[in-house]
Formats: structure tokens, sequence, C-alpha cells
């Protein structure tokens, strides 16, 4: 019996000291490797993008932020909005109904893809798909806290279509 225990724990110790070679493995996230968004059918992507006109992206933002407000934003969000329609419930249910979204500052406007395809109506529209970085405060009434401000940095994807 003394031999059992004495063999088992000579053992242990030896695979204390010398680990096996096959240990644990570390796990790593896939990076996917950047890649033009594939093109519309019968798309021509364009090589010297036109910029874009800064007021009409700053019409564009208060366009969203009065939509934000009036808790209205299905009209501005693209029906590729990944799970549009669970982000609109959540915005109904999680966001107070005296919060206010006020547009602080308007920062770079960046042309992220431009491609010209046919018009169905005819001609041929120019479609741009650009960010801005807003910064914005939400504003609102908070039952405990009183009077709240939260500041906030955000990106804005949009997508602009003009007849050429």
């Amino acid at each position: 019996m003394i031999n059992i225990v004495l063999m088992a724990g000579i053992a242990v110790a030896i695979a204390i000291l010398f680990p096996c070679a096959t240990g644990a493995q570390e796990m790593r996230a896939v990076n996917p490797i950047a890649a033009p968004a594939p093109l519309p059918p019968g798309a021509e992507r364009v090589a010297a993008p036109k910029p874009l006109d800064v007021g009409t992206v700053r019409a564009n933002v208060e366009e969203f932020t009065s939509k934000w407000n009036a808790g209205d934003l299905g009209g501005v969000i693209s029906d590729n909005f990944y799970e549009k329609s669970r982000f609109q419930d959540s915005m109904l249910s999680n966001v107070p109904k005296d919060a206010r979204l006020k547009v602080e500052g308007m920062g770079s406007v960046q042309t992220l893809q431009q491609v010209v395809v046919d018009d169905p109506a005819g001609g041929r529209m120019r479609i741009t798909t650009g960010s801005v970085t807003v910064k914005t405060q939400i504003e609102m009434n908070d039952p405990k806290q009183g009077f709240v401000r939260v500041p906030g940095t955000n990106e804005l994807i949009f997508e602009m279509i003009q007849k050429e």
C-alpha cells in the first residue's frame, strides 16, 4: 500500500516538474483582410471621387437628429442596417421619452466609396458612401440626478444618391 501511494506521488511530481508538450494553446481572433465593398450590379467605381458638399451632409445630420428626437428613425436608417427593427424597438424601450439629441459640432467628412450606376428613370446616378464624425450631447431629466447631459462623439455612415 505504501508503494502505490509513493508511486502515485512520484507520478504527480513528474507531471508537475516536466509538463507535457501538448499544453493548452492560445485562441486567436480572426481578423478579416480589408477589401472594397462589392459593387451593385452595373455599377462602375469612380477613380477620382468628387468631394461631398458639407452643407448637404450637415443638413442630413440635422434631419437625423430631428428624427431621433421624434423617435422615428425608420425613414433615415437604411434597410441594409443589420437588425434595423430590433434597433428601433431598443430605442423606443431604452431611451427616455424626454431625451433630446443635440449636435455640438461636426468633424471631418470622408468619402468611403463612390460609384456611378444607371438610373432606372433614365440617366446616371452617383452613389456615395461616406462617414462624418459628429460631437453630440444627449440632454434629459433623470428622476434621481435631475437634469443630465451626456456628451459623446459618433461616426455616422451614410449613403447619398445624386443625379448626374
